[in-house]
């Protein structure tokens, strides 16, 4: 029986900890969202968005022409995270679901900074909610288009 006990208590607390884990991050990231300059849901790239990030779900809204887009996407989906650097910490984050297919929900943000730290939060948003994310990195700074 107290090893019962012991075990629940165990539990309770990595609960709790994961739980605060998760408002301190979030808290994080809507801070530093004033550094997100353009968001693509599925495609639909504006500077004219909405971003909502809560403890289930990451939502992206942009208008376009007057018409509006939306993805959800809960951060267990998330499988896949994009970084690209462009120059300093300015870049873009890519969140994209298992399958990579063309009607797989994707979320992009682009960033004038933090953009390697908005990567591991968003990260760590996705594992504490159960999912195993595959992070990849494309590095294209100090690169040019037209050298060797």
């Amino acid at each position: 029986m107290k090893t019962f006990f012991t075990l629940l208590f165990t539990m309770m607390l990595m609960y709790s900890a994961n739980a605060q884990n998760k408002k301190e991050t979030l808290k994080w990231l809507n801070k530093h969202q004033k550094y997100i300059t353009i968001v693509n849901p599925s495609g639909y790239s504006s500077e004219n968005f909405k971003l909502e990030m809560t403890e289930d779900y990451i939502k992206a809204q942009t208008k376009m022409h007057g018409q509006k887009h939306e993805t959800i996407m809960y951060w267990s989906q998330i499988k896949n995270i994009m970084l690209g650097l462009i120059k300093e910490e300015n870049g873009y984050v890519s969140l994209n679901a298992e399958d990579n297919g063309n009607r797989a929900p994707s979320i992009t943000l682009y960033l004038s900074d933090y953009s390697t730290e908005m990567r591991d939060k968003l990260t760590l948003m996705a594992n504490m909610s159960g999912t195993d994310v595959t992070l990849q990195k494309l590095d294209m700074r100090g690169k040019s288009l037209f050298s060797n």
